[in-house]
């Protein structure tokens, strides 16, 4: 091989490489953090991880026994999509600290990430520089299934 193919072939496996840790570090970030949003009257407050799955709700004292289940039930909605939507902009921010402005996070036309699409596309780019157990992995870890 000549000299610019070998500087090719070494830029290619720099940039497989950084392409896998930001991978490793994103699954990883967005796996461990949590957000918490508290209801509008402080009788709960909810907890999600980054990807907006549900992790917690903690009713505070006893207030939450006299309101109607029709109010409940809003209040628990409510709550939670605050915490999901404070999830999403912090997983922007993580995605955006990781990530080349180019590649392309959100769902087109919906205003939300589409987090499984955005690993699948990394996975696809990396290409053959991931066995397949390796790949597997990824996606368990990312579902949580790890």
């Amino acid at each position: 091989m000549n000299e610019p193919l070998y500087q090719e072939v070494d830029q290619a496996l720099a940039e497989l490489s950084r392409s896998r840790d930001a991978l490793a570090t994103l699954v990883q970030t967005t796996r461990d953090r949590t957000v918490t949003a508290t209801s509008r009257r402080r009788v709960l407050a909810v907890t999600v991880g980054l990807r907006g799955e549900l992790r917690n709700i903690v009713f505070k004292g006893e207030s939450y026994r006299t309101l109607p289940p029709r109010e409940l039930a809003q209040l628990i909605i409510d709550t939670v999509e605050e915490a999901r939507s404070k999830s999403l902009a912090q997983a922007s921010a993580v995605i955006g600290e990781l990530l080349p402005t180019s590649t392309p996070v959100w769902a087109a036309g919906e205003g939300a990430a589409d987090f499984d699409g955005l690993v699948a596309g990394m996975l696809n780019r990396m290409g053959g520089g991931l066995s397949a157990e390796d790949r597997r992995e990824v996606e368990r870890a990312w579902r949580g299934e790890s």
